[in-house]
Order: C-alpha cells, then structure tokens, then sequence
C-alpha cells in the first residue's frame, strides 16, 4: 500500500472495524509510515478513542459472528475445550449470538427432545497459555493481533513522549501538595479538582475531623498551623517522622561497659530506653533475692553523676528522685544490690546502659496545648513525634474505637504497633 491510509481507515483500524482484506494492509503500512502513525496515535488518544480501546480478547472478536455450524457444535459439543473457551469470548460480549444460541437449543429441544444446556453466563476464567497460541493461530486473529502490537508500540511512544515533554504554563498551574500522601493509602487518581474533595471525616472525641486530599484540615483550628501539617501528613502517610531521640536509647553494642560474661541477677523495670514526661521519675527495678540494700545512681549525657540514693531497705524496689532532672537531656541509671558485702550492679558490664530521655520543657508546654484540643488524634501524634510510643498506641486505639470503618487512623495504629515491637 503506498498511499497514506484515510481517517476513515485510520478510525475503523482503532476500533477493529475494518473489514479483513484491508486490516492486513493497513497493518502493514503503519508500521513503516510515520506520518500515519502519527494519526493515528492521534485517533487512539482521543478522548472517544481511548475510552473504547481495550485489549481485553472479548474486543478481538466482537464482530465476528458465530455461524450456524459453530453454535451447532456448541450445543453438541464435538469441538475441543480450547476452541470451546474461544467460542465463548465472542459469546460474552455478544448479546445476538447469544439469543441465537439459545434459539437453537429451545429449536432442538422442542422438535428433537435435545435437553443438552449450554452454560452461558459462566464464570469468568483466566486465558492460558493454549488458549493463546490456538487464538492467535486463526487468520483473523492474527491480523487483529499484529494490528495490537502496533498500537500498543505507538501508543507507548506517545505517552513517553508526553511525559518527558517540557511543562508548559497550562500544567504548571497544577501544584502538588507537599505533604501529598507517599504512604500505603491508596486512593483515586488526584485531578486538580479533585484536590478539594474530602478524603475522610473522622470522629475524635467531641468532635469531627475532616481531612482533603489538598491536606487541608477541619477542625482542631486551636492547634498551631505547624501541628495542624504535621497532623495532616500523619493521616496521609500512616506514620509520624520517627523521633531521632529513640535512636540515641536504643541498644547497642558500642554501649557496653565491661566484657562480662554474666547478666544481672535482677532488672531494672522503669524508665527503660524510653521518653517520659515527669521530671521526677520513680525509678523501679526487680527484687534481688539475698539483698541487704540498694543504692541508685543517675548520670547524664557527659557521665556527670546528678543523683546518688543514699543506701535504700531491701523491702523496696522503687526510688523517686531527689529533684527534678533538666528537660530535653539523655540520662543513664544503675543500680547497685548488696548481697553478702557485695556489690551486684544492674545493667551488668556485659549489658547494654539503661537510658531514658525526659520530655523537652518546649514539648511539655505543647502537650498542654494538646490535653486541652481534647484530641485522641492530636495527642497521638504528638506522643509519636516525641518518642512516647506507648501513650501514642493508647491514643490511636481510642482513635480506632470510635472509627471502626475507616483505615486512617489504623494506620497509625499498625505503624506505632511495629515500632514498638522493633524497638
């Protein structure tokens, strides 16, 4: 074919209607002329077009209609599965041979006593692998299937090329939220419209929250607008920016004190490698068995002593300190058993160091600021963003409680779940 195919020819090849004898050409044409692969890439990104190119093997067949002789073996089945299961795409999508299917089965049924049914509206199965290769070993299918690859080919080129093109000012006018979800929540696809369109409205406490896919909130409009965005990303991602504090308390190797081969008889219970709010912790620990007395002593950061219990009854196994710890620091504690004129000290040398964190006087003003919102929600992510995983957990449970249906806030719940457990 050395003539540029017409628009006509163009339309009828993007939906599969043009007749055989001209398919193949056509087909083959496209794939060495540039210029109608240019049009007709055009007619397959139509708007009209590219609503109704599908490749679904249904479309492959829509106008080939099942003549007499195949309907009849249908019904009596003397043909092979494969051809059977090829029969039946054009069947599933073809209302008129569907009537004349059953026609000719009421027809045999009535005059010749057949009571053989076909089964119509079968359930939908998955094309294997010999399907395939005796679909597309039929002439037409062929044809139909190397004009496929081709759109396919073209269509690929085009949208590649759209990708990689220069934004103009028309797409700049289209801003993506910074804080736009990067989590698991999946969702439907974001136009600039769709930008204002709620996400979700959740329950918290006495109130309602609603949140927007431009990450906009409802609600709690006492907050700080810094809280208000780290609220709104917590929703959209499912998790909270994990506090780098948690890191400087967890465990490692590199803190260990001695190379004992022994652990301490007894544990130390309370605050361990955790944030916590009071200033004046009780600091509690396990009973050691044959003990005269305990001591405690406190260290910050830099190995500076800050508090030294004087001698403690064995009866008691908890000790609160002397004064308030500074805020927003790092402490390390040990405690010392004396059983028989010798010292049994907890963590041993062996061990990892004990540390806790008190909460920063900035955050603990914050806090306050979160109790009053009266926000499950609020203080959740507060307690998340500070290292207090457990008060968080407490706070997303009640979030989850009064949210049974919605998959935010369980979210959240999973997250701070993990965190702990990897903790």
């Amino acid at each position: 074919m050395k003539d540029h195919l017409a628009k006509s020819q163009l339309q009828a090849l993007s939906v599969g209607l043009l007749p055989f004898d001209e398919s193949s050409s056509a087909s083959q044409h496209l794939s060495t002329c540039g210029r109608c692969q240019l049009q007709f890439a055009e007619e397959l990104t139509g708007p009209a077009t590219i609503a109704a190119f599908r490749l679904t093997p249904e479309m492959w067949f829509k106008h080939d209609h099942l003549n007499l002789e195949q309907l009849t073996s249908l019904i009596d089945t003397q043909i092979d599965s494969e051809t059977v299961e090829i029969l039946h795409v054009h069947l599933d999508s073809c209302a008129s041979c569907r009537a004349g299917l059953k026609h000719l089965q009421e027809f045999r049924h009535k005059n010749a006593g057949e009571n053989r049914p076909v089964i119509l509206d079968r359930p939908a199965q998955r094309v294997n692998a010999v399907f395939l290769e005796k679909l597309f070993t039929r002439p037409r299918a062929f044809a139909i299937a190397a004009i496929i690859v081709v759109c396919v080919a073209i269509v690929s080129t085009v949208l590649i090329s759209k990708r990689f093109r220069p934004s103009s000012a028309k797409d700049s006018k289209v801003a993506i939220p910074s804080n736009a979800p990067a989590g698991p929540y999946t969702g439907e696809a974001k136009s600039s419209n769709d930008l204002t369109v709620a996400m979700e409205t959740l329950k918290d406490g006495p109130q309602e929250i609603t949140i927007y896919r431009d990450g906009r909130l409802d609600g709690l409009n006492q907050l700080s607008s810094n809280a208000r965005q780290e609220i709104s990303s917590a929703l959209q991602k499912g998790y909270v920016r994990f506090p780098t504090v948690l890191k400087e308390l967890s465990p490692t190797a590199s803190s260990l004190r001695g190379s004992g081969e022994h652990s301490a008889a007894f544990k130390l219970i309370y605050p361990s490698r955790q944030v916590i709010i009071e200033s004046r912790p009780t600091f509690r620990w396990q009973i050691m068995l044959g003990a005269s007395s305990y001591q405690v002593y406190v260290m910050n950061s830099a190995g500076k002593q800050v508090v030294r219990s004087d001698l403690i009854a064995s009866t008691e196994t908890s000790y609160v300190a002397p004064h308030r710890l500074p805020r927003g620091e790092v402490f390390q504690w040990v405690v010392i058993a004396i059983v028989n004129d010798k010292e049994i000290i907890s963590p041993a040398p062996a061990e990892p160091e004990m540390k806790f964190a008190v909460l920063s006087a900035q955050d603990r003003k914050e806090l306050d600021v979160m109790n009053a919102s009266n926000s499950s929600l609020a203080r959740g992510v507060f307690f998340a963003r500070t290292g207090l995983l457990a008060e968080a957990q407490i706070e997303f449970q009640k979030l989850v409680q009064q949210n049974a249906d919605s998959m935010l806030p369980r979210r959240l719940l999973k997250w701070v779940e993990e965190t702990r457990q990897h903790r």
